[in-house]
């Protein structure tokens, strides 16, 4: 059994900070800030001050700590112990559940917040995961149903024992948000912020230009990537099979599970990425397209009107949507299917 657990991340940024005449008057250099939340590494780069920095990892930090499903003394935590009773919670724990149980319904239940009780069992991003066997499996999807996890104000209840949420499908989007806010009211106009997959661009390039980003190549390294996109004012994220997952037998199983039956996902896909104005529902949009397949996913872009970039198993790429009309394909080894 091979395990890789990535602390890479799905896409590459093709431009670097420099000095030069359009910086903001009061600084004249970029700044960077990394903390580890969330399950994952956050970085900020900016033109500001330290104290906007600190700012941003206190926020990061202190959301993790709200909604962490590992941490027993979160809101998340707490409920996720509370049997039938339910709890109550925080403003922003009863706010990402009401989303994310909207995007539950809205998907008709391909996105699932309720499916951390078979996550758990697979234990794919742990450091014993497994393949359970079909009993144990079936066992544990009689705890899954969003329908049966409630929200109401502040108070938040499971319907049946043995439920157990995981925000972690939309809660980096969340705080992504969050800290995106933060710089625009400490006046920060040129900045990006990177939440694991997600990557946040504000404003422009300090010479006036549009940030240029590159789509991993999954089948790559940190460093290679199949193409490239400008970015402005939007949040590009994305999911896939080859960050985190491990090996038995030559098969592959990663982090995304299908909430009909209780496997990770294995389709035509090997990522999809999406650029939105929100960063909670970029985080809901990869995944569920992910989940969906090319042709699928692809109709469901259209219904709903989204920029996505699908990347085949057989090394085709398809685009939709206008933020990637100018996607220029850089990769030999891919086809960019128009």
């Amino acid at each position: 059994m091979k395990k890789i657990i990535a602390a890479l991340l799905a896409l590459t940024l093709i431009f670097a900070f420099a000095a030069c005449g359009n910086e903001p008057a009061a600084d004249t250099s970029a700044r960077t800030a990394t903390v580890f939340a969330m399950d994952t590494f956050i970085t900020v780069t900016a033109y500001s001050g330290d104290e906007t920095l600190e700012k941003v990892g206190k926020l990061m930090t202190g959301l993790d700590g709200k909604l962490s499903r590992t941490k027993a003394d979160s809101d998340i935590g707490r409920l996720n112990a509370s049997g039938t009773e339910g709890v109550t919670v925080g403003d922003d724990a009863a706010t990402l559940l009401s989303e994310a149980l909207g995007y539950c319904a809205e998907s008709g239940g391909i996105f699932d917040i309720t499916i951390a009780p078979v996550t758990e069992l697979w234990n794919v991003t742990g450091d014993s995961p497994r393949v359970p066997s079909p009993a144990e499996i079936a066992d544990a999807m009689l705890c899954v149903g969003y329908k049966y996890l409630t929200i109401d104000g502040n108070e938040a209840k499971f319907a049946y024992e043995g439920m157990s949420c995981d925000l972690g499908g939309i809660a980096k989007g969340y705080a992504a948000d969050k800290a995106v806010d933060l710089l625009k009211s400490e006046g920060v106009t040129s900045a990006m912020l990177q939440v694991g997959s997600s990557i946040y661009l504000l404003g422009e390039k300090p010479d006036g230009s549009a940030y240029n980003v590159g789509i991993r190549d999954p089948e790559g390294d940190a460093n290679s990537y199949v193409g490239t996109v400008k970015i402005k004012d939007k949040y590009i994220t994305s999911s896939g099979d080859y960050e985190r997952y491990f090996e038995v037998g030559g098969k592959r199983y990663c982090h995304i599970f299908d909430t009909a039956s209780g496997y990770p996902i294995d389709n035509d896909l090997h990522s999809v990425t999406v650029i939105t104005d929100n960063g909670a529902k970029g985080d809901y949009l990869s995944t569920l397209l992910f989940c969906l397949g090319l042709e699928n996913g692809l109709r469901k872009c259209e219904e709903y009107g989204v920029s996505a970039l699908f990347i085949t198993k057989d090394k085709h790429i398809y685009t939709t949507g206008s933020d990637f009309a100018e996607f220029e394909l850089t990769n030999g080894d891919y086809v960019h299917e128009k």
